[in-house]
């Protein structure tokens, strides 16, 4: 790579500096015009050597006077050639920097732009940053032009490769800028609103991902090998600066020494006048060898050769001191900006590791100051895992080899971790023996934080897009409703395959079920940029029908003019249903309560109806509407029977218990008292939290003045009944007395109270017990309707008693059998007639007379 031709200035420099430097020794000049007034005045002083001693002399001062001069011109040239390559280098190496570094910043800054859309002022803030830094890479381009278009020396082999950069990344830059202007302009940050955050942030993500942004890249990439070969330059320059210098003094020296072999020869055959002026400039010579000390100046006492070697040698030791200022001042400035740079650590390691310089930038970036980390194995900013596993002597056995590039986590002194970027370089002398390390560290910890968010970001992403696609019917359309995508639930549920929906519009789907004034207000709705949501009737392929619950999201460009459409879609056919069931199921069970004609109603803890059916409202008046949300304050006019039915309602809700209320009263809106069986419950919330009681109460009215007219007839039928002298009985399906009157015990002597619930067989005389069942049964199982025949009972004191039985079975109100009833007729008196009879008839039979037989047997 060419350098950039900086050697006028540096010309102008080092003259300037010389200048100054002669300039400062005033008094100098004063002793050196002195003496020369005085030697003028001696002719022999102005004699030249080849008069005084020979030619031979004089041949050997010049040659002395030569070998200097040459010395001189040569070691200037060579050390002019040398500080204008370090300069060119230094120049090129620091607008490379740079250039990279406002590249780097420009691009960090972007990525900066992705988290912080929901924040647009922050956003403003960091946009602001990205401007400056852009503007910044604008102006280093243009001042790289216009070098090389002043400066360079196009016969140079290497200019290509910084001229082949500026003219491929020409454009890049600008059309970077405008790219992401349009992005920015088309997404509106500082108006963002929140929901259309994910889709600004999706914008950006595709646009850091675009081929312009990844040029953009790839400048600061190119640019790391230009400031490894600026840099070589650089070592080479200061190479070069330190060989010519060397070669300098090496040729002054030469020539000194050549001059004082010279005399020395001459000192013999010269006079004390020609020696003296010779061991004062050898003498000076060597104190300025010795201590360095340039400023020294030699006496001039002649004008012969001598004194020209005295003028020449006081020449050569000012500009000495001339280049030696000017020297220190490029190395003051050379150490000013690299102690400057704050963004990166630039440290130099000896040949084991130790770190022997250290920069403000690697101060900043470890916590470390200079007298702290100076002498150290620069092992110490690696996390224990890696110098367990040799990293550090790795790197730099990597970096002797070659060059050892590295990304990763380091420690700072405070024991944080940070994100670095390494490079280590070899240093090698002149002779290619490694000397020591060159390492540059530039902190990426905060462009690490950005990459993990944004990869968090993005998985985040692609896991919502997996649940939307997975939990959701999901399509896009653009703005004139042509379907551009659709996922595999939306092909599931509509029964099309993707390639039939797609390009076509929503009215593939539709149902007819809508009218379209229901569709022109969604259009009205999203078109305006608004988002819509309801639930929309659809006709599959099959012609199956679905319900789907719908939200509409709008897409605005930059103009805030919707550009498509998002719709998110939940299949709620089954809740449809549910709610058609539900609803056919309310009104049945409206229909049932409003028919029930018991009274059913639901009331809170305060006594307000929550719900009531028909019938209750017939009983207050009113109608079910107009019920609900009252209380029985509203309606029934007795203050005691509302009390009374808060006061239970409310204990039924505080106890949980139920409560079944066999008789009360409530007042009509007429003032009628009707008569009531309520039983009360508890409803009971999710949480277990008691709210409402729920009553049923059935009007006993007819019922209660039935029991008054039959506790009237019974006491009637039971004055007649006790009153009989025949058994009245009734038993149930197993033969047990369920009712017998007083009669019973007249006749057999056992109470009411033992018998009743004893089996009637029990009474009856063995003999006759079988005969009895099987009539009993026979009626039972419904083979008689009835029956009546003579049985014998056995009384409590052990006398039979003839009894006529007539029995029929009982039924209730469904014709269920049971018992049976009936009556036992004491005919004991009868039968013991009867005996007699037949006694006498048996008696009449015998004696002959068979009339009275016959006649008792039914013949005339």
């Amino acid at each position: 790579m060419k350098k950039i031709n900086f050697a006028r200035t540096a010309k102008a420099q080092t003259s300037c500096t010389t200048k100054k430097a002669l300039s400062s020794q005033p008094a100098l000049r004063n002793n050196i015009e002195t003496s020369g007034s005085v030697y003028k005045k001696t002719w022999f002083s102005r004699l030249g050597i080849r008069q005084k001693i020979s030619y031979g002399y004089a041949l050997a001062i010049g040659v002395a006077v030569l070998g200097s001069v040459t010395g001189l011109v040569i070691g200037d040239y060579f050390q002019n050639q040398a500080r204008q390559e370090l300069y060119l280098a230094d120049k090129q190496e620091d607008l490379l920097a740079e250039l990279k570094s406002a590249v780097l910043e420009a691009r960090s800054h972007q990525q900066q732009f992705i988290p912080l859309l929901s924040n647009p002022k922050l956003f403003e803030h960091e946009y602001t940053h990205f401007q400056d830094h852009i503007a910044r890479v604008d102006r280093l381009f243009t001042t790289f032009k216009s070098a090389i278009t002043s400066n360079f020396n196009n016969t140079e082999p290497d200019v290509s490769d910084l001229e082949k950069l500026l003219h491929k990344y020409d454009k890049t830059v600008e059309i970077y800028r405008q790219n992401l202007a349009a992005v920015l302009k088309r997404i509106d940050p500082v108006h963002l609103q929140p929901t259309a955050v994910p889709a600004a942030q999706q914008a950006l993500l595709r646009f850091t991902n675009s081929q312009t942004a990844l040029e953009f890249d790839a400048l600061s990439d190119e640019l790391t090998p230009l400031l490894e070969v600026a840099h070589q330059q650089q070592i080479k320059a200061d190479a070069a600066l330190e060989r010519a210098e060397n070669l300098r003094i090496q040729i002054i020296s030469l020539s000194i020494l050549l001059a004082i072999l010279t005399a020395t020869v001459l000192a013999v055959y010269t006079s004390r006048a020609i020696a003296r002026p010779l061991e004062t400039a050898t003498k000076l010579a060597r104190q300025v060898t010795e201590e360095s000390n340039f400023n020294l100046q030699v006496p001039v006492t002649t004008e012969d050769e001598v004194g020209q070697l005295s003028n020449a040698l006081n020449q050569l030791l000012q500009q000495v001191v001339a280049y030696t200022r000017a020297l220190k001042t490029s190395e003051e400035r050379f150490r000013l900006l690299v102690e400057g740079v704050k963004d990166y650590a630039i440290i130099m390691l000896d040949l084991n590791g130790n770190i022997v310089s250290w920069n403000a930038g690697a101060a900043k970036i470890t916590g470390y100051e200079a007298e702290e980390i100076i002498g150290q194995h620069f092992s110490r900013f690696y996390p224990n895992k890696d110098i367990e596993q040799g990293k550090p002597e790795r790197e730099l056995q990597l970096a002797a080899e070659s060059r050892c590039e590295d990304e990763g986590w380091r420690v700072r002194k405070d024991g944080s971790l940070f994100w670095t970027y390494t490079v280590v370089t070899a240093l090698r002398d002149e002779a290619g023996q490694l000397r020591g390390f060159a390492k540059v560290t530039c902190d990426m910890t905060q462009r690490k934080h950005s990459e993990e968010a944004l990869q968090a970001s993005l998985k985040d992403l692609a896991n919502i897009k997996f649940a939307l696609d997975r939990s959701a019917i999901v399509a896009i359309a653009g703005p004139n409703g042509t379907i551009n995508y659709v996922n595999d639930k939306f092909c599931e549920i509509s029964k099309y395959s993707r390639e039939e929906l797609l390009g076509q519009n929503h009215r593939i789907i539709n149902s007819s079920y809508h009218p379209q004034a229901f569709f022109k207000q969604m259009w009205a709705t999203i078109s305006n940029g608004q988002v819509w949501q309801g639930e929309i009737k659809n006709q599959a392929k099959d012609g199956t029908f679905y319900w789907v619950d719908t939200t509409i999201v709008p897409f605005k460009n930059a103009e805030g003019k919707p550009y498509q459409y998002v719709a998110i879609r939940h299949d709620i056919t089954a809740r449809k249903q549910a709610e058609l069931v539900l609803q056919q199921s309310q009104e049945f069970l409206r229909n049932v309560l409003d028919t029930n004609p018991n009274l059913i109603f639901v009331k809170n803890w305060d006594g307000k109806f929550m719900l009531v059916n028909q019938a209750l409202a017939n009983i207050y008046g009113t109608t079910v509407e107009d019920l609900v949300g009252k209380s029985d304050a509203d309606f029934n006019p007795n203050q005691a029977e509302v009390e009374h039915f808060l006061q239970i309602d409310q204990q039924v809700i505080s106890t949980l218990q139920p409560q079944a209320i066999s008789e009360e009263t409530i007042t009509t809106s007429t003032g009628e008292a009707r008569w009531l069986q309520t039983i009360k419950k508890p409803l009971v919330s999710e949480n277990g939290q008691p709210h409402y009681v729920l009553g049923v109460a059935t009007d006993i009215t007819a019922r209660k003045q039935a029991e008054t007219n039959l506790r009237e007839s019974e006491q009637k039928y039971r004055s007649v009944v006790n009153s009989l002298k025949e058994v009245i009985f009734q038993t149930d399906t197993v033969g047990l007395w369920a009712f017998l009157n007083p009669a019973w015990t007249e006749i057999t002597g056992f109470s009411l109270a033992e018998s009743i619930e004893t089996n009637f067989l029990d009474y009856i005389h063995p003999d006759d017990r079988q005969h009895n069942l099987e009539l009993f049964l026979s009626l039972l199982e419904g083979q008689k309707e009835y029956y009546r025949h003579e049985v014998r009972y056995i009384t409590k004191n052990g006398d039979c008693r003839w009894m006529e039985v007539f029995a029929r079975l009982v039924l209730d109100a469904d014709d269920a059998i049971v018992g049976t009833s009936g009556t036992l007729n004491d005919i004991s008196e009868r039968k013991q007639a009867e005996a007699e009879i037949r006694k006498a008839l048996e008696k009449d039979k015998a004696t002959g007379r068979p009339e009275i037989w016959l006649y008792f047997h039914g013949f005339p």
